[in-house]
């Protein structure tokens, strides 16, 4: 996430800590619900999806580090979960 910008939660307490946790940790799994989920917002010069133009695409896949480049992120198999929505706006 280098180059974004956030809010950061620090809990005071190991239970503040604990419920935190496992609040993100729902929010993740919750794929009907935008509740504590990450956003981001990027403006892209043409369309994502090529000739294949719908205002809404919705890619899912497992992602992780690249074994080729641990500097880059990748679709893996044994990766984190991830939904990406794209919406075009104009």
């Amino acid at each position: 996430d280098a180059g974004t910008t956030g809010v950061m939660l620090i809990a005071k307490t190991s239970l503040a800590e604990k419920r935190l946790t496992e609040e993100l940790r729902t929010a993740d799994a919750l794929s009907t619900s935008t509740a504590g989920a990450k956003v981001y917002v990027t403006l892209l010069l043409g369309h994502p999806g090529g000739t294949h133009q719908d205002s809404c695409t919705t890619v899912t896949g497992a992602i992780g580090r690249n074994p080729s480049n641990p500097r880059q992120w990748a679709v893996v198999p044994d990766g984190k979960h991830a939904k990406t929505v794209l919406r075009g706006h104009a």
